[in-house]
């Protein structure tokens, strides 16, 4: 469950850490079928839109390396 949670954040320890304390402080409920069906949606949105905001950067990256790529050097790809 570990390396899936791991895999989940893209190997980012400090979020598996974060997540795995609040687990702990969580007095928690049962959640309704509806309430899972929530979240599950929820955390697909939010990975669907990590996934535009890397693909969102890798074409501003290119763009600002053929268009100006003395300005993207100055001040970054993201503007």
């Amino acid at each position: 469950a570990l390396r899936r949670l791991t895999e989940a954040v893209d190997d980012d320890d400090e979020v598996v850490r974060r997540i795995l304390e609040a687990s702990r402080r969580s007095m928690g409920t049962d959640l309704t079928e509806d309430d899972a069906a929530q979240i599950v949606s929820f955390a697909a949105t939010v990975a669907q839109l990590g996934d535009y905001k890397r693909n969102l950067v890798a074409y501003l990256r290119a763009k600002m390396a053929a268009v100006a790529p003395n300005l993207g050097a100055l001040i970054g790809d993201t503007v």
